[in-house]
């Protein structure tokens, strides 16, 4: 973000909006778009995404974002549906997205298909979730919807350890 200076950001899975407020120290001024489940989270979508840390309300983070200097908008619900509808609208008018929301293959692929959609040319998609020494690689992470792009991308070096063993990764695409 830093480097790139994106004016438009687009991030799949906002949860606390830590990252959020991370990427408006570094680029004031950005449009922020933050997709996430928030008070519509249960049990059953955190067991079919994998997804171990607690919820926050669109109210908590909304709280939480302002002050810093970025224009943000929240999109409560699921993104096979939020996010397909959303991005017909938005065609070629985002510079970033960051896709950190649910864990399985098949929503990662599905976010990652309506990035494609909104990207602008020279725009870069960010995975937040390339795994290593995972158990459970063929069903989880985005190790699978990054091999069959067919694009290049870099995975990162920084890595954090997880829960069970394994690490997680980002990677990134320059579509």
């Amino acid at each position: 973000v830093e480097k790139h200076k994106p004016a438009v950001v687009v991030e799949i899975g906002t949860w606390d909006g830590g990252r959020a407020v991370e990427m408006a120290k570094v680029n004031p001024g950005m449009e922020y778009i933050g997709f996430d489940l928030f008070e519509r989270a249960s049990e059953f979508s955190d067991l079919a995404e994998k997804n171990v840390k607690p919820h926050f309300s669109a109210k908590q983070v909304a709280d939480r974002l302002s002050g810093f200097g970025m224009t943000f908008s929240l999109i409560r619900g699921d993104t096979n549906e939020t996010f397909t509808e959303w991005a017909d609208s938005y065609a070629d008018k985002v510079d970033m997205v960051y896709i950190d929301g649910g864990h399985s293959v098949d929503t990662i692929l599905k976010d990652y298909q309506n990035a494609m959609k909104v990207i602008k040319d020279g725009g870069l998609i960010v995975f937040d979730d390339y795994y290593e020494d995972m158990p459970d690689i063929d069903s989880f992470g985005a190790n699978r919807v990054l091999e069959a792009s067919g694009r290049d991308f870099d995975v990162l070096p920084v890595k954090d350890p997880v829960k069970g063993g394994g690490f997680t990764r980002m990677a990134v695409m320059y579509p």
